[in-house]
């Protein structure tokens, strides 16, 4: 009989263990879903702002978004400006100053 109570007293650490380590999950699902929200209004925020201001000519305005480490600067519609990072983007609203800044350009900006 004292070993049936040793493994039932096992048994339940491992359970406590288990549910201790679900309940964890679950709140770091719940901040991480929380943090995706967050990131999506930010984007939505961007998307309006980059529609509303690029326009690829008739003198309206056009954002250049640059890399930081890389220097190089691209149109905002390249498929390259998508993927940086946020913290490592830099977004212009003239070519020109990108390019006083010592940016490279990208092959998109056909330059």
């Amino acid at each position: 009989m004292v070993d049936t109570d040793i493994e039932l007293y096992k048994i339940r650490v491992a359970f406590d263990r288990v549910k201790s380590d679900i309940l964890h999950l679950y709140e770091k699902v719940r901040r991480l879903e929380e943090q995706n929200n967050q990131l999506k209004k930010e984007l939505a925020k961007y998307e309006v702002t980059s529609s509303k201001t690029t326009q690829t000519s008739n003198n309206e305005e056009k954002l250049y978004i640059g890399h930081k480490n890389t220097k190089k600067i691209h149109a905002s519609d390249c498929p390259y400006a998508k993927n940086i990072a946020s913290e490592n983007r830099i977004i212009f609203s003239n070519l020109n100053d990108a390019l006083k800044k010592h940016y490279v350009t990208c092959s998109c900006l056909g330059q």
